[in-house]
């Protein structure tokens, strides 16, 4: 016998945001602090003479600073994408979600689900404003030293130099944030399944997103990396 699940997505999308608030100003809220870790990190630690560093063996002078006149030109689309990437990451995410929801025959709706995953994305929201101030108070010079200050994730822990390069992108997936991440979402893919759901679940949608993703990045890396 399939799974009857009655939600009411009012109760469970519009008056229990974040801190008080709704889901799309919980959104919004997530925007501005993605924007400020880009603005910050662009601004502050990213400046030429990192990219000089970074990029002195490879490219000359001339180049480079080429380069850096293109990104100065085109940054301002940087910044129009990220709510937008946001966005679609969260919506994306929902959607996985959703469909394991249909298949099970679980009467949850999408609005719930995107609600859930904007919640859970405050954990990393927070993890970005704590790995900009960590980059802030190291000295970056060049990627090695933004891949030793990432002391979250289990690439910072391992040493980029000790991860085979085709394994680099998976274990970038690896960190507390993103852990916390899949907690929250199994908390509320509980509450809203009447405790029926769980790590399962999540595994299934989500979890299978992730693995799809990583292994589409692998196949960029390795058809047009360098």
């Amino acid at each position: 016998m399939s799974q009857v699940i009655n939600i009411n997505p009012n109760k469970q999308t519009n008056r229990d945001g974040v801190w008080g608030l709704r889901t799309w100003e919980t959104f919004g809220v997530l925007c501005f602090v993605s924007l400020l870790v880009f603005f910050i990190q662009d601004q502050v630690i990213m400046t030429k003479e990192v990219y000089y560093h970074i990029l002195g063996e490879q490219l000359d002078v001339e180049r480079i600073d080429a380069l850096l006149g293109l990104q100065a030109k085109w940054k301002w689309v940087g910044y129009v994408l990220i709510p937008v990437v946001l966005l679609v990451q969260m919506a994306c995410i929902a959607a996985c979600m959703f469909i394991g929801a249909i298949l099970l025959d679980w009467r949850i709706s999408y609005r719930s689900f995107f609600t859930l995953v904007v919640r859970a994305m405050t954990v990393i929201a927070v993890g970005k404003v704590l790995q900009t101030l960590i980059l802030l108070l190291s000295n970056i010079q060049s990627l090695e030293d933004i891949y030793r200050a990432d002391w979250f994730s289990l690439l910072g822990w391992l040493g980029k130099e000790n991860i085979p390069e085709l394994l680099l992108v998976p274990v970038s997936f690896v960190n507390v944030f993103e852990v916390l991440f899949w907690v929250l979402l199994v908390a509320g893919v509980r509450q809203l399944s009447e405790r029926r759901g769980g790590l399962g679940f999540v595994a299934a949608t989500y979890g299978v997103g992730v693995v799809l993703w990583s292994l589409f990045l692998v196949y960029l890396q390795v058809n047009f990396g360098s």
